[in-house]
């Protein structure tokens, strides 16, 4: 084959990989296209259902919505899925399994674009910072809600972002870091109240209460106290709290026991006493009253309620125990998750691994076939050369000028016809017959040596239209080009006569691609 030709062949070659990556590429995404457009509606739907605070328990659905957005889904789509994921463990009590949905969805958001989905990154540190509050992961709760308001600041809900920066403040309350509470809550309540006005500041003022009060900041205990009461719009006309926020009570008996206010501390600690029925209400209103009583000096009143703070106590620890079991139990759920999330990877990454299989297999034959197309398409270009060169020069012997006449009859050498060796040879063969007469080497390269000296350009004719011979079929050849008969061949050569006889078409064959007789073999042998 030709440089030109090569190249050639080669860009066909490149050109077709292409249009088929193209046509896999087109096949896949008509395969993933539906299949897209329905997982997004599902997904849509578990969100509709997360912003309607409803129950999420369908874990299997929003693993596959993870696995398959994870393999087809933009960074955005991603961050939505495993934010669901998360939900939906979150829903279920495990609370591991959503923690670490959590970290994967915000792992997948891609902060660098300028289309990142801010709001659900947020969103995600919030309930990420939820489950490690309740955990009783107080760090990871605290850098968690500090994470989620910046992201609430770049998402522009800022209210969002405030009221996770309320949340830190509280779980800074929990470290028992009161003097960061108080810093901190001093800046945000003049954040939250320049943006949201002083009825919603208010709404949080009981956050550093406590802090104050371990800190003998009676002043401004009291100053944010009596701004909760005023425009918080928990309170009714009676000065009552809702339900659920009689802690308030305690806070203020508090305060009024720590300036000697006691009939007033004795006041609220009764008043969340007699309005609460839970155990931690119960124990710090008894605790409360307890303390009162002793201040005073009454013995049997403060032994009465501190023994029944004592048993609220205990039921506040057996309510922590059941906690800890819980949290055992998620866990242990956990584990089981893990197990299942491998089992869902390893199918994907077996039905991957099938699908590129697929895929390459296509590639390796259509490289197969255009390999195959190619080199039939040279080797017959190379035959039909090699059979039109032949064909002239049978042509130019059979009707040759005056001229070439007289050159090709000088040119005939009878000197191989003369040959001792050719006589010695076929005298040999006539007496001795098949099987005991074999040419040595010796002779066969005396045989070459002389047709050479008769035909000079023999061998490099030969070579152009057989270019690859074994030792055995450039014997044949040589044979016949010595004029010898082709049972005589078969002696020399020691093989059967039909094997010379198969070896000779074979060669005709390979020389121009078509078949041929033994006789046009011979005759193509005798021509050059």
């Amino acid at each position: 084959m030709s440089v030109s030709s090569f190249f050639t062949t080669f860009a066909a070659m490149k050109r077709l990989l292409i249009y088929i990556y193209a046509l896999v590429a087109l096949l896949l995404a008509s395969c993933t296209g539906g299949r897209h457009q329905q997982m997004l509606a599902q997904l849509e739907e578990l969100e509709r259902q997360n912003v309607a605070d409803s129950l999420m328990t369908n874990d299997s659905l929003a693993l596959a919505l993870a696995d398959f957005f994870d393999r087809h889904g933009t960074p955005n789509e991603q961050l939505r899925a495993h934010y669901i994921l998360g939900r939906t463990y979150a829903d279920m009590g495990e609370a591991p399994a959503a923690i670490e949905a959590y970290l994967d969805a915000a792992t997948r958001a891609d902060t660098t674009a300028s289309d990142c989905n801010y709001a659900k990154l947020c969103r995600v540190y919030g309930q990420m910072a939820k489950v490690f509050y309740y955990q009783n992961l107080i760090e990871n709760c605290i850098e968690a809600y500090h994470i989620s308001s910046k992201y609430g600041l770049k998402a522009h809900d800022t209210i969002y972002a405030l009221n996770n920066k309320a949340h830190e403040i509280m779980a800074l309350g929990q470290r028992q870091d009161y003097d960061s509470v108080i810093t901190k809550f001093d800046h945000f309540y003049q954040e939250i109240k320049a943006f949201a006005g002083i009825e919603t500041a208010a709404k949080y003022c009981i956050i550093p209460i406590k802090s104050l009060l371990e800190r003998n900041n009676w002043e401004k205990a009291k100053y944010y106290l009596d701004i909760c009461e005023q425009y918080s719009g928990y309170f009714d006309s009676c000065h009552n709290v809702v339900k659920g926020r009689e802690v308030h009570y305690y806070y203020k008996g508090k305060y009024y026991l720590a300036v000697n206010m006691l009939d007033s501390a004795y006041y609220y600690f009764r008043k969340e006493l007699d309005n609460t029925t839970d155990c931690l209400n119960q124990n710090m209103a008894s605790y409360g009253l307890s303390v009162l009583f002793s201040l005073t000096h009454q013995a049997d009143s403060a032994a009465k309620y501190a023994l029944y703070s004592y048993e609220m106590n205990d039921s506040v620890y057996a309510h922590m125990a059941t906690k800890e079991v819980e949290r055992a139990k998620a866990l242990f759920d956990y584990s089981r998750h893990q197990q299942m999330a491998l089992k869902q990877a390893a199918k994907a990454r077996t039905a991957h691994l099938m699908l590129t299989a697929a895929v390459s297999l296509l590639i390796i034959l259509a490289l197969a076939f255009l390999a195959y197309y190619w080199r039939t398409r040279a080797r017959k270009n190379q035959f039909e050369k090699r059979l039109l060169e032949y064909q002239k020069m049978l042509e130019r012997r059979q009707a040759p000028s005056p001229q070439t006449q007289n050159d090709a009859v000088a040119e005939r050498p009878n000197t191989l016809l003369e040959s001792k060796l050719r006589k010695a040879l076929i005298d040999r063969i006539e007496k001795g017959g098949s099987g005991t007469v074999k040419a040595t080497d010796e002779e066969w390269l005396q045989m070459e040596e002389e047709v050479n000296r008769a035909y000079p350009a023999f061998n490099e004719r030969l070579a152009h239209y057989l270019p690859h011979l074994n030792p055995v079929h450039y014997r044949i050849c040589l044979g016949i080009k010595f004029g010898l008969e082709p049972g005589q061949i078969a002696v020399l050569v020691s093989r059967s006569k039909q094997t010379v006889s198969n070896a000779r078409s074979r060669m005709y064959r390979k020389a121009f691609g078509i078949d041929g007789t033994t006789d046009d073999f011979d005759q193509f042998i005798e021509s050059f």
